[in-house]
């Protein structure tokens, strides 16, 4: 890989004829095109707009320029980079699934993009980190066993009834009763209800156990699961009861704390609600349970993409952002090979404009998204405090494919998940 520095002289001449406009016959094939084609219109004129706007300068590009990098990022050039990469996730060896995850196709989809910015005369350089991979080996068994063993046993259906969260550990674990935290009724005047996030609310298991723990807000799953497997848990079950999520399936959260070697070694699952309303009742304390997962987390090396433009104020540095990486489960088209395609789309036509802007531009292929964002918290937690204040503005391109997709502005850290629109028709998310 090339090490990071200077931009170089685009291989396009200033002579060089537009290329044709791109054929609008292309948004007849599927509903992604015709995604791509708006927000083509409308992410080009977003960094347009900001690039003059952030800073005034002589070296404001000027309004022509403005209109051809809008009107040469378009949806057919944008798809040459998704067929792109979908050959490149299904050439995977590593399983029988077309993917472009870490430890997959990423690195060959961080190899063609990078092999497309240098053509264009970009100097690109990576940033490497490690990062734990996590594996589903095979089917798991969630088995509620009769207390007569004639009496025969009930396997629960994976993917239905329960889930194996991810990052869950490795192995089989038998019970003769579930272990559940004190219920609140029973607690002392003004007591809190304990929720699994401290050692003190495992200290009534006197032998090793398999756990039921509820969801809640209190701490992270994994810092839940962390404290039972201290207190001799042998495998956890999660569960909700609020009826909000009545219609939802089991959930497939992580069970990962921030550190690298932050996982648990034990087996873990969740249940649909209907499950976990039936296993929270009193009377499956003495329930005979068997709980077998086969997965694996190995630690692997993996990179972050960059290039950026060589004009432009460094103190004024404006990212233009998208993972590269797929899941394991598909070669992620939409997510996110649309916002990399686009992203990378936008890099190439600036500089076969040679375009100039007021503020420089770097561009970024984030790696190991899917894992917990791991690439651009990479990146921004090896900036110095001096690097992060020359940080202008970042945008984010993801699942630009997406026929329900909005503009949001994110308000900054505590942010909840959800957005509601202000009058300019954007939206903004609520802390």
């Amino acid at each position: 890989m090339a090490e990071r520095g200077e931009e170089t002289t685009p291989l396009t001449s200033r002579k060089e004829k537009r290329r044709p406009p791109c054929s609008s016959t292309m948004m007849l094939l599927i509903v992604i095109i015709a995604v791509l084609v708006v927000l083509a219109i409308v992410i080009p004129t977003v960094i347009v707009v900001t690039m003059k706007n952030k800073s005034a300068s002589k070296n404001s590009t000027d309004p022509d320029q403005d209109d051809d990098l809008i009107n040469s990022v378009c949806a057919e050039n944008i798809m040459t980079h998704l067929k792109a990469l979908q050959g490149i996730g299904d050439e995977n060896s590593n399983s029988d699934t077309p993917s472009r995850s870490v430890d997959d196709q990423y690195n060959a989809s961080a190899s063609y993009v990078q092999e497309q910015l240098e053509a264009a005369g970009y100097k690109t350089w990576i940033q490497t980190f490690v990062v734990p991979v996590y594996r589903v080996l095979g089917p798991a068994t969630f088995r509620m066993m009769a207390e007569q063993e004639d009496e025969g046993s009930e396997d629960f259906t994976e993917g239905y009834d329960f889930e194996v969260m991810r990052y869950s550990g490795n192995g089989t674990a038998y019970s003769e009763q579930l272990f559940m935290l004190k219920e609140e009724e029973n607690n002392k005047d003004g007591e809190l209800p304990p929720t699994g996030c401290s050692a003190v609310d495992f200290e009534e298991m006197n032998e090793p156990s398999i756990v039921i723990l509820k969801y809640n807000t209190n701490c992270s799953y994994y810092e839940k699961a962390r404290q039972a497997e201290l207190a001799g848990a042998t495998a956890i079950i999660f569960f909700n009861d609020d009826e909000e999520y009545k219609t939802q399936g089991p959930s497939r959260s992580r069970v990962r704390g921030e550190r690298l070697n932050e996982t648990v070694g034990i087996p873990v699952i969740s249940l649909s609600y209907r499950l976990g309303q039936q296993f929270s009742g009193k009377e499956m304390r003495k329930a005979r349970i068997m709980i077998e997962t086969s997965t694996s987390v190995t630690m692997s090396y993996t990179y972050n993409l960059f290039a950026e433009t060589r004009y432009g104020r460094g103190d004024r540095l404006i990212v233009v952002g998208s993972h590269l990486d797929s899941v394991q489960d598909g070669v992620g088209i939409n997510d996110n090979g649309s916002g990399s395609s686009t992203n990378l789309e936008i890099a190439l036509q600036m500089a076969r404009l040679k375009l100039k802007p007021v503020n420089k531009v770097r561009f970024a292929w984030w790696g190991a998204e899917e894992l917990g964002l791991l690439g651009s918290k990479h990146y921004t937690s090896s900036l110095s405090d001096k690097e992060r204040a020359n940080h202008s503005l970042n945008l984010n391109f993801d699942m630009l494919g997406s026929p329900n997709y909005i503009r949001a502005v994110y308000n900054g850290s505590g942010v909840r998940w959800y957005c509601r629109p202000n009058s300019h028709g954007l939206y903004t998310t609520k802390s």
